[in-house]
């Protein structure tokens, strides 16, 4: 649990959906303390008048991950830097509809109006928008949810993406061997 993980605008979107609460996973020790991150948002919740509607869960086990992410009717993934964009997959595997920053890994994982909504970072008040309909239109969060899962299953699958790892090295190697040809 950092910053750059954007809970704090997920917290602050909060303002503009009064019906909703938010479950965040992470911020604790192994003997369940708090982490100075899970603090900082709790006393984020607060100042914003928002605090009853934060559920800070601390560490979960794996294996019960994909339970609490199919508990959720949305799942928001906030951060302004993300390399990979793990989290919005998982979400995709479970078939919930995911709302994320149109940063880093997300611009890969999570398509626009077929699987979720990409909306830019920093900015609770569109981030809020974008979650509403998923809320308010039950079909809509399900056609959402079930694209996701299929894009999961068949872009990041281990079979697909080892292939397509295998293919980008076989690549690599071919031009090395062509260059090396080339200088002999």
């Amino acid at each position: 649990m950092v910053p750059r993980k954007g809970y704090d605008l997920a917290i602050a979107a909060l303002r503009e959906l009064p019906d909703t609460e938010l479950v965040v996973v992470g911020g604790a020790d192994d003997k369940g303390r708090p982490h100075a991150e899970a603090r900082r948002l709790r006393g984020c919740a607060q100042r914003v008048g928002v605090g009853d509607r934060v559920h800070l869960r601390g560490s979960v086990e794996h294996t019960a991950m994909p339970e609490l992410i199919r508990s959720a009717d949305v799942v928001a993934c906030t951060p302004w830097y993300e390399p990979f964009g793990i989290m919005p997959l998982e979400a995709m595997g479970c078939a919930r509809p995911v709302v994320a920053t149109a940063v880093g890994g997300m611009l890969d994982t999570v398509v626009d109006d077929a699987t979720g909504a990409l909306v830019p970072p920093n900015s609770p008040e569109v981030l809020a928008a974008a979650i509403r309909p998923l809320l308010d239109n039950p079909r809509l969060a399900a056609t959402r949810g079930t694209a996701g899962r299929r894009r999961a299953e068949n872009t990041y699958s281990w079979e697909r993406v080892a292939t397509r790892t295998l293919t980008a090295y076989r690549k690599v190697s071919a031009r090395r061997v062509d260059r090396a040809a080339m200088s002999a």
